[in-house]
């Protein structure tokens, strides 16, 4: 499982907040439901493009940088 920083509960918390569904957050990224479930409970990360788009749907709630494991050197 995938779960480094609070990425995933940033993603969580945003799309609750958006009043929009998952749904059609899920289409506004290009994936599918479960994809974003699986996203949303920290166990698998974005590709780059999916993370560039994550932040730009979320208008920088959900940094890119913030997918990034930061204990790499």
């Amino acid at each position: 499982m995938f779960s480094h920083g609070k990425h995933w509960l940033m993603l969580k918390l945003h799309i609750a907040s958006s009043g929009r569904s998952r749904k059609d957050w899920a289409e506004d990224l290009g994936i599918s439901r479960s994809f974003l479930s699986l996203l949303e409970a920290g166990q698998k990360r974005p590709s780059l493009e999916l993370a560039v788009r994550i932040e730009r749907a979320t208008g920088g709630a959900v940094p890119v940088q913030s997918w990034v494991q930061e204990d790499v050197a």
